[in-house]
C-alpha cells in the first residue's frame, strides 16, 4: 500500500526538489536520505537547525516525510503561513499540499488549494505542468471534468521533458476524461498507466 502511495505522491515532490536546490546545503540533505535510517536523520536535522518558517526546509521535510506518512507532511506544510510568502512560493506550498489531498481521497480539500493556484505565473517549464496536472485531477474529480481536460491537453505526458511527471500526468488525464464523460479518453489514460506499472490502476478499483 506504501507503495502505491509514494507512486502517487512522487510527482508531488518534483517541485520541491527543483526549489530546494537552490540551497546547497538542502540539496545534500535530500540526497543523503535515500533510506528509512537517512530519512529519519534528514528530518531531525530539519526540525533542530532550520527555522520553522524557513519554506525551503518545510518542503524538503514534507517531502521525506510524504514517503512513510502522507497526513504528516501535510501537517507540516499547513504550518506554512500562505499569507506571509510570495505568491509563487505560497503556490508551491499549495499545490503540493493539493496533491498529498488527492492522494488520501481529500478531493474537495485539494479543490479548494487548486482553485487558488496562479497557473501561469511559474515561470520554470515543468512546475507549470506540475500544477496543471494537480489541478486537473482535482477539478476532474470534483465535477470539472471540462475544464481539468482543456488544462492538461496543454501538456503531452509522452513529452521526454516531463520523463519524471508521466504517471501524475496520465492519472490525471484519467480522471479528467471520467469527468468529462469521455470514457474513450479515461480508457486511453489508464491503457497508459498499465504499460508503465499495472499495479497503477488500483486506485481506480471501485470508482463509479
Amino acid at each position: 500500500v506504501m507503495g502505491l502511495v509514494t507512486a502517487g505522491v512522487a510527482g508531488a515532490a518534483v517541485w520541491a526538489v527543483r526549489y530546494v536546490k537552490r540551497s546547497e546545503a538542502l540539496g545534500a540533505l535530500l540526497r543523503g536520505a535515500d533510506t528509512e535510517e537517512g530519512r529519519k536523520s534528514a528530518i531531525h536535522r530539519l526540525e533542530t537547525e532550520y527555522k520553522k518558517d524557513d519554506v525551503q526546509a518545510a518542503l524538503a521535510r514534507a517531502q521525506l516525510e510524504m514517503q512513510e506518512d502522507p497526513r504528516k507532511a501535510l501537517t507540516t506544510l499547513e504550518a506554512v503561513d500562505l499569507g506571509k510568502q510570495l505568491g509563487p512560493v505560497a503556490d508551491q506550498v499549495r499545490a503540493m499540499r493539493a496533491m498529498l489531498h488527492l492522494t488520501v481521497g481529500e478531493t474537495q480539500e485539494a479543490r479548494g488549494l487548486v482553485d487558488a493556484l496562479e497557473l501561469g505565473k511559474q515561470q520554470e517549464p515543468k512546475t507549470r505542468a506540475m500544477f496543471a496536472t494537480v489541478a486537473g485531477e482535482a477539478w476532474g474529480r470534483t465535477g470539472q471534468g471540462k475544464k481539468a481536460v482543456e488544462t492538461l491537453e496543454l501538456f503531452n505526458p509522452e513529452d521526454p521533458d516531463y520523463g519524471e511527471l508521466r504517471v501524475q500526468m496520465w492519472r490525471a488525464r484519467a480522471f479528467a476524461y471520467a469527468g468529462a464523460n469521455d470514457m474513450k479518453g479515461a480508457g486511453r489514460a489508464l491503457r497508459k498507466l498499465a504499460e508503465i506499472n499495472i499495479q497503477l490502476l488500483a486506485m481506480f478499483v471501485g470508482q463509479k
